[in-house]
């Protein structure tokens, strides 16, 4: 199948049904009225915070076949996602770079990478997306800052970052999408998360936390990794550090 043929098998519109980041499974009503429209070599993506539009290159000769989308505007306006597809039927699947150039090899994520992993379906989604609810009650922290395995989250999303504490549960999100959701424990400066969503689901994850007047200061390493031992995170440790204010 050549490039061409691809386009032509692409034109039309893909309502996204899944959707993975750095290895945490976005809730479902996150997805709502989520959708790529592609027409020859343009397409715009729309439901998710944002409409981002550019131009999308596709390779079927490699294995697994390749993409690039190349973002002209929208808030990615002059970046490029390097990616992998794959295509059979009314079935499209895709894994890619939300920064860097490290293009995925697999169709999967893990923490840190910054990839991510849709499934498309043929058809037009949901039109109205469905507004995550805050509990009663709960406490809400704006995110400040963030870095992950060393590498600064994109300044756009940090002021979409929210932390939602509802009992022993904590639920941190980015505009209507939860990134995750985990039951937690506070011990002195030591934070311990029982993970409740993706597929670290029931899995520990440690870390340690401090406040810093109005604001806290957060560190969580890796599932399955010791527990940081200081804030600063690099890509040998793969820590997120993450700085939080009360809304």
């Amino acid at each position: 199948m050549t490039a061409k043929d691809v386009l032509k098998q692409l034109k039309g519109v893909w309502a996204v049904t899944s959707l993975e980041m750095d290895g945490e499974e976005v809730q479902p009503a996150s997805l709502v009225g989520a959708a790529v429209e592609v027409a020859g070599r343009k397409f715009i993506s729309q439901g998710m915070g944002a409409v981002y539009q550019g131009m999308l290159a596709v390779h079927p000769e490699a294995d697994p076949a390749q993409f690039e989308l190349v973002f002209t505007k929208g808030p990615e306006e002059g970046n490029t996602a390097y990616g992998i597809y794959s295509l059979e039927g009314d079935t499209w699947r895709i894994c890619l770079t939300t920064r860097g150039s490290d293009r995925p090899t697999e169709f999967a994520t893990k923490p840190g990478t910054g990839h991510a992993l849709e499934t498309l379906k043929r058809g037009r989604p949901v039109a109205k997306a469905v507004p995550l609810e805050i509990p009663e009650g709960a406490e809400v922290w704006k995110m400040v800052a963030a870095s992950v395995r060393g590498q600064a989250l994109d300044p756009r999303l940090v002021p979409t970052g929210r932390r939602v504490i509802a009992g022993s549960e904590v639920s941190v999100r980015f505009g209507q999408q939860e990134f995750t959701r985990a039951t937690f424990r506070v011990d002195g400066s030591h934070v311990d998360y029982v993970l409740l969503v993706g597929p670290n689901k029931g899995k520990e994850q440690l870390g340690i936390c401090a406040p810093e007047g109005s604001r806290i200061r957060i560190c969580m390493a890796p599932v399955g990794k010791p527990r940081p031992d200081g804030f600063e995170a690099t890509a040998e440790n793969g820590w997120t550090s993450t700085v939080w204010e009360k809304a």
